[in-house]
């Protein structure tokens, strides 16, 4: 069975090419926000993460160019 790994920010960034504070940016609640984009989670009092799995779920439903 495998363990279900958290990415950093950094790491978030590099699988959907984008830069972290464009990531940050999809999770603001404005114009800019990606509502499909998904939720970190708190890994430590102020630290976050992203769940893997989550995160190529979202690429991979991402139109191909």
């Amino acid at each position: 069975m495998e363990t279900r790994q958290i990415w950093r920010i950094k790491t978030v960034s590099e699988h959907v090419g984008a830069a972290p504070s464009t990531v940050y940016e999809w999770l603001r609640e404005d114009k800019h926000a990606d509502l499909n984009f998904p939720k970190p989670v708190k890994i430590g009092a102020r630290a976050s993460g992203w769940y893997s799995d989550e995160v190529m779920d979202w690429i991979n439903s991402r139109p191909r160019v």
